[in-house]
């Protein structure tokens, strides 16, 4: 029997690292379409259903924030996995509280990447994004090792 490949749709503005990322999820066997605009994704999201949807959260003049109510109502049970080079410990807050599975900083390894997809199709039982950021925070970044002191704080806020 042959395994059926898991549709997946990757959202950015930076031509580049959106080929390496379908390359990279090309040879892990998934079904890869790309949007290089939130209006190019919103277009391919009324296509048939992706069952991962990976997006940089700026593009351009828009947000994928924005396109968390198209991608969640045309693919349901899609997990959502949010990059970033500028992030902040209120866009990792938001991020979870609008149902993404997980928020992953820019630079990152496509190791890292590929990682996080497997966790996010493999059950999701674990996100790493954050429940709640608690109270408004003036610290921003886009080092990774920042975006894990975001998450690590959003996860203590509530205690």
């Amino acid at each position: 029997m042959v395994k059926r490949k898991t549709r997946v749709l990757v959202v950015d503005d930076d031509s580049s690292l959106l080929e390496m990322m379908r390359l990279t999820l090309t040879k892990e066997g998934h079904d890869v379409q790309t949007a290089s605009s939130a209006a190019e994704a919103r277009t391919l999201l009324d296509e048939p259903r992706y069952e991962l949807v990976v997006s940089d959260i700026y593009l351009g003049d828009e947000s994928a924030i924005d396109l968390l109510d198209q991608i969640q109502s045309s693919n349901p049970d899609a997990a959502i996995i949010l990059v970033t080079a500028q992030g902040t410990v209120e866009t990792a807050a938001a991020a979870r509280t609008a149902g993404v599975f997980d928020y992953v900083a820019k630079p990152f390894k496509l190791s890292q990447l590929v990682e996080r997809v497997r966790a996010a199709l493999g059950g999701r039982d674990e996100p790493s994004v954050p429940v709640d950021a608690g109270p408004e925070s003036m610290i921003i970044g886009n080092h990774p090792s920042i975006v894990e002191v975001f998450k690590a704080v959003a996860r203590v806020a509530p205690t």
